[in-house]
């Protein structure tokens, strides 16, 4: 019986890692360890870990690495021949693993298999395998949202499997290689992961009988300015990184045009605008940028290459001039809550920075505790009451006054965001001949490499094999 790890990446997701963790403790499939990888967590869920879950295994990360960088980590510490990852909002079944390593031991060739994930309802469907639409790689998962009656209860391959739950087998691992960690924080890294191994001869498949539960993006909000700006940069990374110059102009382009002019939230068309603007930016530095295999492999050349930046730029010069506001579609009618949770996103989600201000910018009076037993009560009543003979008439006007200056302070914040995302069409321009000026930079270096090499070459071929000793006269010959 094959050895299994499994791996629960974790960033502040105390609410849910409990609940996770006991249900991967209670797998009838007797051969497997936990690891928790955390990335840098301050809500006290790596203390959690330790205190309640002695028999798992704690990686802590000193920052941030991301989805896939934290995930690498924990492949790298694992022990098991088959590896389950999952996501720190998810409950598993009883089965779960057993189903997975029975999979496994079907077909030699099953390099990935994905899991029926349901929404925390348990009976509507989340994922039963995804798909990768081309020419823009837009993603999306069959069944989603369906009721699940049994209608997508055959494993089958799949062009993907979402990331919240697999398997992967690790001698894919060691043939392809890790998660490509210039997906982050998050999305892609999977999609990217499934394609390689298919492109290596190994099956992908869709596996029903292994079910999860999942709070779906319990870490980063659907949606949001966030979810939007990292999920579209990440796909345009995908698309770089696998598409010819020639699909790029003559199939994803004129799609990306068209579908730019229906209409988008607010949060989607800004960090569609953000997305398009750091693409240009890291596009220098990507590997396939640089002259390496994956362009060998598109047969692209110099000039077309070159082309990219404004392939890039006129997309996001068309988002930032508003051509969406001109398309035939019409804002979708929204549901009340919907429509109110949007508007509340856009006012405290435009950045990482705005949400912990916003988080933080409410202040209360904490209540008075007391943990002595039976005379507790009477104590915390008798410090309420000097409380408000004392200072908290006065207290409370401080704390409104406090209030006022936050929640303005999370507006500025929040609208010098927007300014900065929305009216900056002269940064396309100036992100454009940047990576030009990147890619000639790069072409110049590996040039230089390569000159290097080759005069390295020259110089050990014009030295002398090796110096001889003349005992009669003892001069040495060099």
């Amino acid at each position: 019986m094959k050895k299994m790890s499994v791996i629960v990446l974790n960033h502040n997701g105390k609410g849910y890692l409990e609940d996770c963790l006991s249900s991967v403790l209670v797998q009838s499939y007797p051969n497997y360890e936990v690891i928790v990888v955390d990335n840098a967590s301050s809500d006290g869920s790596p203390e959690l870990v330790e205190g309640c879950f002695p028999q798992v295994k704690l990686i802590r990360n000193q920052r941030n690495l991301g989805t896939a960088g934290g995930r690498n980590v924990g492949l790298q510490k694992a022990r098991g021949e088959l590896i389950a990852l999952l996501d720190n909002d998810t409950i598993v079944r009883e089965n779960w693993l057993a189903e997975l390593a029975r999979a496994f031991e079907m077909d030699p060739k099953i390099g990935i298999v994905g899991c029926k994930i349901l929404f925390a309802d348990g009976i509507t469907i989340q994922h039963a395998g995804g798909i990768i639409r081309y020419p823009q790689a837009l993603p999306d998962h069959y069944g989603y949202g369906q009721r699940d009656e049994g209608q997508y209860d055959q494993m089958r391959e799949v062009d993907y499997v979402t990331g919240a739950a697999h398997a992967i087998r690790r001698s894919l691992l060691e043939e392809i290689g890790y998660l490509d960690e210039g997906f982050f924080p998050c999305y892609y890294e999977e999609v990217d992961l499934c394609f390689r191994a298919r492109e290596a001869g190994y099956k992908v498949v869709y596996l029903p009988q292994a079910v999860v539960l999942h709070h779906e993006s319990a870490t980063m909000k659907r949606g949001s300015y966030n979810y939007h700006r990292a999920m579209h940069r990440n796909r345009l990374r995908f698309i770089l990184k696998r598409y010819s110059f020639q699909q790029l102009k003559e199939d994803f382009y004129p799609a990306e045009k068209e579908w730019l002019r229906a209409w988008k939230s607010e949060n989607e068309r800004r960090g569609l605008q953000r997305a398009y603007l750091e693409t240009l930016l890291l596009w220098p530095s990507m590997p396939w940028a640089k002259g390496e295999k994956e362009v060998e492999r598109m047969a692209d050349t110099d000039e077309e290459r070159m082309d990219v930046p404004e392939i890039l730029g006129s997309l996001r010069k068309r988002l930032v001039e508003g051509d969406h506001q001109h398309g035939s579609a019409e804002p979708p009618t929204l549901h009340k809550g919907v429509l109110e949770a949007e508007t509340s996103d856009n006012r405290s989600s435009g950045s990482q920075l705005t949400d912990e201000l916003a988080s933080k910018s409410h202040v209360e009076e904490r209540p008075f505790v007391s943990h002595k037993p039976l005379i507790g009560p009477l104590i915390v009543f008798i410090r309420e009451m000097w409380n408000s003979v004392s200072t908290k008439w006065f207290v409370r006007a401080i704390l409104q006054q406090q209030n006022e200056f936050n929640e303005a302070v999370v507006r500025a914040v929040n609208e010098l965001d927007m300014r900065v995302c929305d009216n900056d069409r002269d940064s396309t321009a100036l992100a454009v001949e940047i990576a030009k000026v990147g890619y000639r930079l790069n072409r110049i270096e590996n040039q230089l490499a390569a000159l290097g090499e080759r005069l390295a070459g020259i110089e050990q071929a014009l030295k002398p094999r090796g110096s001889v000793s003349n005992e009669s006269d003892g001069i040495e010959s060099s």
